[in-house]
């Protein structure tokens, strides 16, 4: 079935003057590619990825542009101009993206960027709405302690930062779990440290467990590689700056020092690390 509002793989059926039939294999629906968006040299056959939404008259269309974000996401956009019914934004398209007036959390400025989620509306019309939070936490997750996923930020806490993990579910990403510099709307790899009794989920930026020693041993020898073998931070080092050049706690880098060592990989100095001939 096409995915509004996302990039779907299709086949070309027919060409005409105005352009190509494209059809999605399972379901048959069918959606049309304008020429002047279709890339030289298709034939019958083949298969395309393009963006597809729907037209003012309804009609499903087709295009190989792809935009900053698809349906189901947040992404942090610049509003462009304001109208009557909203305020369009700047999502890389040829046609802007609505924030319709009740969907803006605060009237939105001309110019200014806002962390907004794309849905798609009851006329099957693609809008975005800077309420996100009334977009999420509407299904229970099956989330476990470790599990790898994507983080959206999207405000500071006294705590740390509130999250959205996989453009789904609500988290908190506590201070002492930033092992880099992050920004509202910055999308970024995380993992979940902890899910709650109560369903709720902490994130971490830094890998947990093994793994993450793990990960991180592999960094320090690709490191030391490029560098020419020597690298100016030790278990002795500022954790400022192990988090600047890894990413990671300081008792993480201890633990994959450790690890290296023991492995007969590197040495450990004072002041920096040699990685063994």
């Amino acid at each position: 079935m096409i995915k509004l509002g996302q990039m779907n793989r299709l086949e070309l059926a027919e060409q005409s003057a105005n352009g190509w039939l494209l059809i999605e294999p399972e379901s048959q629906q069918q959606v049309i590619l304008a020429s002047d968006n279709a890339p030289e040299q298709l034939s019958v056959g083949d298969s395309i990825s393009v963006f597809v939404f729907a037209d003012a008259e309804g009609d499903l269309v087709a295009t190989t542009a792809r935009p900053k974000v698809m349906a189901g996401q947040l992404a942090l956009l610049k509003a462009k101009h304001g109208s009557p019914y909203g305020m369009f934004m700047d999502w890389g398209m040829s046609k802007d993206l609505l924030v319709p007036n009740r969907e803006q959390y605060e009237r939105m400025e001309d110019g200014e960027s806002y962390l907004v989620y794309v849905y798609v509306d009851d006329q099957q019309r693609l809008a975005a709405s800077s309420r996100y939070k009334r977009y999420i936490d509407q299904e229970r997750h099956a989330y476990r302690d470790g599990d790898k996923v994507h983080l959206t930020i999207t405000e500071p806490t006294p705590l740390g930062y509130n999250c959205v993990v996989d453009y789904q579910h609500s988290a908190l990403l506590y201070q002492d779990q930033v092992f880099r510099n992050v920004k509202i709307g910055d999308q970024i790899s995380g993992f979940i440290r902890q899910v709650r009794e109560d369903g709720l989920l902490d994130v971490s930026t830094q890998e947990p467990g093994y793994g993450k020693v793990s990960g991180l041993s592999e960094r320090i020898l690709q490191r030391l590689d490029k560098s020419g073998g020597e690298l100016k931070l030790s278990d002795k080092s500022a954790p400022e700056l192990i988090k600047n050049e890894f990413h990671c706690s300081k008792k993480a880098f201890k633990q994959a020092l450790g690890l290296l060592r023991k492995q007969q990989q590197i040495d450990i100095f004072p002041d920096h690390i040699k990685r063994r001939s």
